[in-house]
Parts: C-alpha cells; structure tokens; sequence
C-alpha cells in the first residue's frame, strides 16, 4: 500500500459479552437471589410439616399411652439417647448431672426461658434482640463473673459441688 503523512481517525466500540453486562450480572444475582429465598422458605415449611406431625404422633400416642419399643421412641423425638444395658445407663446419667451441676444455675434457667420463648419463632430480627438483650442482662451478674473467672483462673466455680 501506499502510505501518506496524515492520520486517519478510526473510532471503534467494542461491546463486552452479553454475560459482562451489567443487566445479565444483575439478573443472575437477583436470581440467585429469589432461589436462595425460595428455598429457605421452602425448608422452612418442610420443617414446621415436620414437627406438626411429629407432635401429633406424639399426642396420639400419649392420648393412646401406647408403650413403644426404645428405638422407635427415639426416632419420635420422645427419647433423645439409648443405652444397651442399665449400667450404661447409669453412667450416662452421672455425666449429665455432672455436667449440669458445672452450670451456673441462674444462667441455666435463663437458658430454658430461651429455649422456650425461641423455640416455636423462626429465627428473625425479634429474636435476635430478645436473645441478645436477654445474653446482655446476664453477662453483668455476680454469677457470669465468677463463671468466668474461674475459666480463666481454670478453677471450679463457687457452685460447683454446692448442691
């Protein structure tokens, strides 16, 4: 070709791939969006199914005082643990008292009013503050305090053996 000393402006756009685009990030995140919350709901629903059924079996069966064999108790949710023989069974029931008696007892009631006032609430806003606002009341308490510091000193609390 033949060669000239001026310049040529050429303007040439490029369009990015459709899938750079700013409306298809934005589809696809609201997307994603709406599955993601479809299926917590969806979860949701299947759990509250679940549990309504499981309590009405459990009426039913405690209307009926109908004694069921120990595995199918626990599948029932009526039984949380099994033991193959009574010695395992008395064990079993020393380590839990053991353990319940290393809780502070006032932080331990205010761990069944919890449980109760959250249990029958989806997780939400609400719940979040009452359970935060009820975690604040205590930290400040005498009890808390000495729970801690016995961790920290790695000691026994005070309660410990009280009871």
């Amino acid at each position: 070709g033949i060669f000239g000393s001026e310049g040529v402006d050429l303007r040439v756009r490029v369009e990015p791939p459709f899938w750079r685009a700013r409306w298809f990030t934005t589809s696809i995140l609201v997307l994603i969006t709406l599955l993601v919350s479809g299926a917590v709901h969806h979860n949701g629903l299947l759990r509250a199914e679940i549990r309504q059924r499981r309590e009405a079996e459990q009426r039913r069966d405690a209307a009926e005082a109908r004694l069921r064999e120990a595995t199918r108790a626990e599948a029932l949710g009526l039984v949380h643990e099994l033991s193959a023989d009574e010695a395992g069974l008395d064990a079993r029931i020393d380590d839990l008292v053991a353990a319940l008696l290393e809780g502070g007892p006032r932080a331990q009631a205010a761990a069944k009013s919890l449980i109760v006032a959250v249990t029958p609430e989806p997780i939400g806003a609400a719940v979040v503050e009452d359970t935060a606002r009820r975690i604040a009341g205590l930290r400040a308490t005498p009890e808390a305090k000495e729970g801690l510091g016995a961790f920290l000193d790695k000691r026994p609390a005070s309660w410990v053996g009280a009871a």
